[in-house]
C-alpha cells in the first residue's frame, strides 16, 4: 500500500474495513490510508510521507515502506506481471487474516452461546465463513 499507489483500489471495502480493525498503531495507519486514499486518490510515496509526519504511526510506516522496498529489490513493481504477483500476494495475506479475524469471532461467539441462543446460530455462519475461506486457499 505504501509502495504501490492503486493497491487500496485492489481492495474491497470488507478489506478496508478489516484493515481498519488491526489493533493500533497498524489499524490507525490504514484508518489514515483510506482517508488520505479517499480524499486525494492514490499519492506516490512522497506525498504519504509528508503526510505521516507527526502521525502516532509515522515510524511503522516508514519502517514497512522501507522493509518492503528491500524486498522488492529497491523498487516497486512497474511492470504488469509484478503487479499481478503483488496483488495475489495481498489478495492471499487478506484471505488469512479475514480467517483469523473470523476464528476471533467463534471464540467469543461461543462463549456467549451459553447465554444468548442466537449465538451459536452466528457462530455456525461464521465457521461456515471461515471453512470456505481456508478451502479457498487449499486450492491455491
Amino acid at each position: 500500500m505504501l509502495t504501490t499507489p492503486e493497491a487500496w483500489e485492489w481492495l474491497t471495502a470488507d478489506d478496508h474495513a478489516l484493515l481498519a480493525q488491526e489493533p493500533p498503531p497498524l489499524g490507525s495507519l490504514f484508518a489514515w490510508l483510506e482517508a488520505q486514499w479517499l480524499e486525494h486518490g492514490p499519492q506516490p510515496w512522497a506525498a504519504l510521507r509528508e503526510g505521516l509526519r507527526g502521525q502516532p504511526f509515522e515510524a511503522l510506516a516508514v519502517a514497512l515502506h522501507d522493509s518492503t522496498l528491500a524486498l522488492q529489490e529497491g523498487a516497486p513493481p512497474d511492470d504488469e506481471q509484478a503487479r499481478a504477483d503483488l496483488r495475489r500476494e495481498l489478495r492471499e495475506l487478506l484471505r488469512r487474516l479475514r480467517i483469523e479475524h473470523l476464528k476471533a469471532q467463534e471464540t467469543a461467539l461461543l462463549a456467549r452461546s451459553a447465554s444468548d441462543p442466537a449465538a451459536l446460530a452466528q457462530y455456525r455462519r461464521v465457521q461456515a465463513e471461515r471453512l470456505a475461506l481456508q478451502e479457498k486457499g487449499e486450492m491455491i
